[in-house]
């Protein structure tokens, strides 16, 4: 089952403090990433780490940075999921 979870970048450092691997996430899209704030460039360097360390592991998360603000979302996690 597919399910979609909306957050914004310091709930997501909260979920890192609880489970550092985010175990329970198989995708992240950080979208507005062009809008620069100090919890959006922590949280993709954190993100960036996470990627390397779960596919040497050998569950990958992967990672979409979204820096276009006309880009669609929704035909993003189209394409995905097709």
């Amino acid at each position: 089952m597919t399910k979609i979870l909306f957050m914004t970048d310091g709930v997501l450092l909260r979920e890192l403090q609880r489970d550092a691997t985010l175990s329970n996430f198989s995708v992240i899209i950080v979208d507005e990433a062009h809008e620069r704030s100090v919890y959006t460039d922590v949280l993709i360097g954190l993100l960036t780490r996470i990627c390397m360390a779960r596919m040497k592991r050998g569950y990958p998360l992967k990672l979409v940075r979204k820096y276009t603000s006309y880009m669609d979302l929704s035909a993003l996690i189209c394409l995905y999921f097709r």
